[in-house]
């Protein structure tokens, strides 16, 4: 028996898969369980449990898309506790903002009030390599920008992860997760009503900010980047206004699914 398996408890007939990831989400969050630990086979948790595959199966699937775990296979396959996956977090709590109609103005409100602060850090803690890889995620976006043959969500793609980076470098990780949510729930409106001309604009912004950053300027890489959030905020919601400067109701994130 792993030592994983010793600190379950076997379960009862009522919600036998809801108790199981009440148990595994317990040991992650009480320090038992880290990232990578192995928790066992799908044969061992079905005797650990006392359960038979079904539930153990259907725990562990709901658990995957948790992104709690992750499954091997092989002869030394198995369940394990799964790595940090920003990614998925930041598309989570978008997803989540978008149910609850949180509006363009909210966003911003957030992310003026967050990703300037963390800009002012990552112009205190980025690395040279990290201060690099911005400037190579700039140069690839204007490449991206001077092809006729780039879409916008494409080039939009670009500067999303430029600007991910760039608050990531604040190693701050609390705050930067939040920060990458509002901008993965931007970049979806923004990649379906964008334009190459505004993106050009906004990635000279960004360089700018880069330049601030690299100099250990804190102050003015905050204050650029904010000016980069008031301009993005206003010239978006102008373009989700009709021509009579009636906000519609797509305002609320109501984005088609091809977006």
């Amino acid at each position: 028996m792993t030592s994983a398996l010793s600190y379950f408890q076997t379960v009862d007939a009522k919600s036998k898969s809801a108790l199981i990831v009440a148990q595994i989400v317990e040991g992650l969050f009480s320090g038992r369980f880290k990232s990578g630990d192995f928790l066992g086979s799908e044969r061992e948790l079905c005797e650990r449990f006392q359960v038979s595959r079904f539930p153990v199966r259907e725990a562990i699937s709901k658990l995957e898309s948790m992104g709690i775990v992750y499954v091997t296979t092989g002869v030394k396959g198995g369940i394990r506790i799964a790595k940090p996956n920003r990614d998925l977090l930041s598309e989570l709590i978008a997803i989540h903002f978008k149910l609850e109609s949180v509006t363009v103005e909210e966003i911003f409100n957030a992310r003026l009030l967050i990703e300037p602060h963390l800009i002012s850090l990552s112009a205190k803690m980025a690395t040279a390599e990290e201060i690099e890889d911005f400037k190579t995620r700039i140069a690839v976006a204007r490449l991206a920008l001077d092809d006729p043959h780039t879409s916008v969500q494409e080039i939009t793609t670009h500067t999303r992860d430029l600007r991910i980076a760039l608050v990531e470098a604040s190693k701050s990780q609390a705050l930067a997760s939040y920060a990458r949510s509002n901008i993965s729930l931007l970049f979806h409106l923004s990649a379906h009503y964008g334009e190459k001309d505004s993106l050009g604009k906004g990635l000279n912004r960004l360089s700018e900010v880069v330049a601030h950053i690299e100099a250990r300027d804190r102050e003015t890489a905050y204050e650029t980047y904010e000016k980069h959030l008031l301009v993005h905020q206003k010239d978006l919601l102008n373009r989700l206004e009709d021509p009579f400067g009636t906000a519609q109701e797509h305002l609320r994130f109501n984005i088609s699914a091809d977006s």
